[in-house]
């Protein structure tokens, strides 16, 4: 018995070691290099309407280049229009900002470009009056490098997620809704 738990134990320091060996210096960025943050635009979403000004998530989101997004409130935004994200280098820090988060709602968030993170959102596309049907979050040709993190996704009319190769993490992604009758 005592030879079986110093084998046990043997066996769970080396795959120990090998788990930090093979995480040592990764980052929730993806890509081959992680940018420097001090280069990184910081703009802070500080009003849930839909407005395209600054303070507002679709501003923060259409930015143009390198940019962290950091909301300094919570609430839901309801969408007029789908926020595209054509522009790279976005890194949205919802973890830091306060509880429950941001929802989004009455939209989708289509992604057409590369080294995008995504941390700590919920999407609920729902029904939408414009006509203007589709996922909750939709990950376009071109995209690569994209990391969705924390986030939960549903309500999307007839799947919630549409996406190509993408990492998702610690994610919730539930419950598409169907026109059909």
């Amino acid at each position: 018995m005592k030879k079986f738990i110093n084998i046990f134990l043997v066996l769970g320091i080396i795959i120990l070691g090998v788990f930090f060996i093979v995480t040592k210096d990764k980052s929730a960025w993806p890509g081959p290099a992680n940018p420097d943050l001090e280069n990184l635009v910081t703009i802070y979403v500080t009003d849930t309407t839909d407005s395209g000004m600054e303070g507002s998530l679709r501003y923060a989101m259409e930015y143009p280049g390198p940019r962290r997004i950091v909301p300094k409130i919570s609430g839901t935004i309801i969408l007029t229009d789908d926020i595209e994200i054509v522009d790279s280098m976005m890194w949205y820090d919802g973890g830091i900002g306060p509880a429950p988060g941001l929802t989004v709602t009455g939209g989708s968030i289509r992604i057409e470009a590369h080294d995008i993170v995504i941390e700590y959102l919920h999407v609920r596309r729902e029904n939408v009056q414009n006509g203007n049907d589709g996922p909750g979050l939709e990950l376009l040709q071109g995209c690569e490098d994209v990391v969705i993190s924390h986030c939960s996704i549903s309500w999307g009319k007839n799947e919630a997620l549409l996406m190509n190769t993408i990492t998702f993490s610690n994610c919730v992604i539930f419950q598409g809704l169907s026109d059909k009758k």
